[in-house]
């Protein structure tokens, strides 16, 4: 017991000699400003922070390591790897919305750059994808942060007529936040429905940070100059932060908002992180546009283990022109000018493939459909990293169709946009300690 006591006793003396920072006084002061009685603010504060300590490494006793169930058929990589190995941090809990449809967030798997929320959505009184539409549960974590933390991206399969798995990509809850709320909102019938889940983050489920590297390189692409200002990795995740700083008027132009009112999307940078191997790993993300500054922050999977260099290159910008028709096609029909920048050449057979001649400056997102059916695009990453042209250029997309169910004269190609790309030689490479 004289041992225990002794422990105590140091504890207590490290709490009373905490000092709160200068800020955290500064408000306690202003907020106690016009009452009568004076107290000490150091000692509140320090207590302050030995409660929350006490509270956030509590969560060790909670770790359980349960695999999130469900999910195998979307996991891959480093994210399926540490679902096997229960990495994860289960939830289990469900709301339901007044058209029948009942959302279950069954877990969650978050480190520094980002948080991934798995869920799933049944519908028992018919086919959930009829239901659903375009309108897919939205979700937004609140916390401590002012306007919480935004979803980001995700994917989603339908497994059956009743039920969709999800995986949804948010932005990774500050080092300070513990006690959250989960919103999932859906518009049903013109209006807003929002329910919640409330759940306390398990801190010891988190994966730690392998690597912070302040890198501060930059490297040309056209009009544009891309500074790489700083790299983090997890065992889960990679994320790159960087600025676009535009060196003519009209490359600032680009990220202007007139420019989304002419169909054409504002540009998104993309690049890969290649190993000395030949590994690849693919990031992309979002920017943000304030008073002039462009900002990215794009992540990627974890990365493979056992590299010797890493190299950041095929550096590019997309811009996308919004097309958004469908046009009948036959193999009578040859020369169909669909846009300014897209004209349809032929449409031939090559084997069992069947073959669409299209010339363009840039990419175009097609689809082609024979009745319901859409067939498969054999060649879809042929042509992803080709620059824009100065002149039009004509590219063969390739389609799988079923001989027996071939017809024909029900083709329809349906194109979204085009994308054009610009991509520089050069590369960054990333010191590797």
């Amino acid at each position: 017991m004289d041992r225990v006591e002794e422990v105590l006793k140091d504890k207590r003396a490290e709490i009373e000699k905490t000092e709160a920072p200068a800020e955290m006084e500064q408000l306690l002061k202003q907020a106690l400003q016009g009452r009568r009685r004076r107290i000490s603010f150091r000692p509140a504060a320090a207590a302050l922070i030995a409660v929350l300590i006490f509270t956030y490494n509590f969560d060790v006793l909670a770790y359980y390591g349960k695999k999130i169930t469900g999910y195998d058929h979307m996991t891959v990589g480093a994210l399926g790897r540490l679902n096997e190995e229960g990495r994860g941090q289960q939830i289990g809990k469900s709301c339901l919305f007044s058209n029948g449809v009942e959302v279950t967030i069954d877990g969650i798997m978050f480190d520094d750059n980002e948080l991934v929320v798995f869920y799933k959505a049944q519908y028992s009184g018919g086919k959930l994808q009829e239901i659903l539409g375009s309108n897919l549960p939205r979700l937004h974590i609140n916390g401590i942060k002012p306007f919480g933390y935004h979803s980001s991206q995700g994917k989603g399969i339908f497994i059956d007529d009743h039920t969709m798995t999800y995986i949804q990509t948010m932005e990774s809850p500050g080092f300070y936040e513990k006690w959250l709320k989960l919103e999932i909102s859906m518009i049903i019938d013109n209006k807003t429905e929002i329910r919640s889940v409330r759940f306390v983050l398990d801190r010891a489920n988190a994966m730690d940070r392998t690597a912070r590297l302040v890198l501060k390189a930059e490297a040309g692409l056209g009009d544009y100059k891309v500074i790489f200002d700083e790299f983090t990795a997890s065992a889960m995740s990679s994320q790159l932060n960087g600025r676009i700083i535009p060196q003519t008027d009209e490359a600032r132009k680009a990220f202007m908002p007139e420019t989304a009112e002419r169909g054409i999307g504002i540009p998104h940078l993309e690049f890969d992180i290649v190993t000395d191997v030949g590994e690849v790993t693919q990031f992309s993300g979002g920017m943000s546009i304030s008073g002039g500054h462009i900002t990215f922050t794009e992540q990627g999977d974890a990365l493979p283990e056992g590299f010797r260099t890493l190299q950041i290159r095929n550096i590019r910008m997309d811009s996308l022109k919004l097309i958004d028709k469908a046009v009948d096609l036959s193999m009578d029909r040859d020369g169909i000018p669909v846009a300014e920048d897209l004209t349809i050449n032929r449409v031939y057979r090559d084997g069992t493939d069947l073959c669409l001649a299209i010339s363009s400056r840039g990419i175009p997102e097609i689809g082609l459909f024979s009745g319901e059916e859409q067939l498969e695009q054999v060649n879809y990453d042929e042509f992803e990293l080709e620059q824009e042209s100065a002149q039009p250029v004509e590219r063969v997309f390739r389609f799988r169709q079923n001989e027996e169910t071939a017809d024909d004269a029900g083709l329809e190609l349906k194109i979204k946009y085009i994308r054009y790309t610009m991509i520089t030689a050069d590369t960054i490479d990333i010191p590797v300690e």
